[in-house]
């Protein structure tokens, strides 16, 4: 038996069939929308040179024991330093008058995650047993990317990072993600023009929920997992914007600073617990979503208001940033009130160069003044906007090695 088809009705199937290929590839890209939810991803590469250092004086020599570690200390006048022979960490630091205490920094290698050194203050005070003792603490070498998936009311699926160790998130802007299978892909927000590039790659393990994705020049790959609903992340300000902020004032430590209440010292407790629970309130929906790490009040002398946000704490070494040049410029203010040669006026090189100016020196350098590294104005070539800036952050700490005192 012959079966005949109209030309309408091929051409409706040929439409339905294209219409059902089409839904399903839509489908596909969008399975993003599955991955809906926050997601966390955190990896830890040391230092693992930490805890308790001793100095021991053995006949004429000194010994220095960290970690298990025990290596010779050089001790010139008040100095005395070491250096572990694989490069795992140094310390430098001076004996004070009495030779009862020793202020010095111990000195980590440079970071995965950031790729510089840092230095942490260690104090050491001498025991009964003629021993110096102190606590190294350096900072964490750690990297954490929280990745928000929402599923938008046009269909696409989008997404921001925030990483609290170095905001990355602003650098790495996200629009969206889409899925394919296994494969994740996420597209920049830079720009219209720049919305169709992908910035990341990665894979989601369905069996595991476990996703993938790879971040160059930050450790390689980190694998992200989904944060329950009702599991507390340092994502949020207070692992979940829950309950009612009460103020206590602050523990009392030997630490230096004397503690007291807020209205010792006249400031308003009813506005001081609006302040806080605002920040503890903060929605975190975006990533210019502002991140508090910790709020400090010191009146009068007196530490009258201790709070911490996104796991931070009192213990825990954090890296200062940009927050240095407010303390750079106090200290430049406390330097001339103490009677030091300098104000804002003296220009630089002549001030590095024990008063004089260098030789051959350019005008434009010669006329730079302290005034106009206080205001960030040198007009040295510092663009972290521009990845060809010779003085941009990621090429002055990554990407340049024939220089690696700064000062220089």
């Amino acid at each position: 038996m012959k079966v005949f088809f109209s030309l309408g009705f091929l051409v409706a199937l040929v439409l339905s069939s294209a219409v059902s290929q089409t839904q399903t590839a839509i489908a596909q890209t969008n399975s993003a929308g599955q991955l809906a939810g926050l997601w966390e991803a955190k990896r830890r590469f040391g230092p693992d040179i930490r805890g308790s250092l001793l100095f021991k004086q053995s006949g004429s020599g000194w010994q220095a024991e960290i970690a298990g570690r025990v290596v010779q200390a050089k001790v010139a006048g008040d100095a005395i330093s070491f250096e572990l022979s694989d490069g795992k960490g140094v310390f430098q630091g001076k004996f004070d008058s009495r030779r009862t205490k020793i202020a010095g920094h111990w000195i980590q290698p440079e970071t995965v995650a950031n790729g510089t050194p840092y230095a942490s203050p260690v104090t050491l005070t001498k025991d009964k047993q003629n021993i110096w003792r102190g606590e190294v603490s350096p900072l964490d070498d750690a990297f954490t990317f929280y990745l928000m998936i929402k599923v938008r009311d046009d269909g696409t699926v989008g997404a921001f990072l925030k990483n609290p160790e170095r905001n990355l998130g602003r650098f790495i802007r996200i629009d969206r993600i889409e899925r394919e299978g296994e494969a994740v892909k996420l597209f920049s927000a830079d720009s219209a023009a720049e919305k169709g590039r992908i910035l990341v790659e990665g894979k989601y393990d369905a069996e595991r929920e476990v996703m993938s994705i790879y971040f160059p020049y930050r450790g390689g790959t980190f694998d992200f997992k989904r944060v329950d609903p009702n599991e507390a992340s340092d994502f949020y300000p207070r692992g979940r914007p829950t309950g009612t902020y009460v103020y206590a004032p602050p523990l009392a430590f030997d630490d230096g600073w004397q503690t007291a209440s807020l209205e010792d010292v006249g400031i308003s407790r009813d506005g001081i617990q609006k302040f806080i629970q605002m920040l503890i309130d903060t929605p975190i929906d975006s990533v210019s979503s502002q991140e508090i790490h910790g709020v400090l009040i010191a009146r009068h002398g007196k530490l009258v208001l201790e709070e911490y946000f996104h796991g931070e704490h009192r213990e825990k070494p954090h890296e200062t940033r940009s927050a240095a040049k407010s303390l750079t410029a106090t200290l430049v203010g406390a330097s001339m009130k103490a009677g030091i040669p300098i104000d804002v006026s003296s220009p630089v090189y002549q001030v590095m160069n024990g008063g004089a100016f260098p030789s051959d020196l350019e005008p434009r350098k010669k006329a730079m003044t302290l005034e106009n590294l206080l205001t960030m104005s040198s007009g040295l070539d510092c663009d972290d906007s521009d990845p060809k800036s010779r003085g941009n952050e990621e090429v002055m700490t990554e990407e340049q090695t024939e220089q690696p005192d700064y000062y220089k």
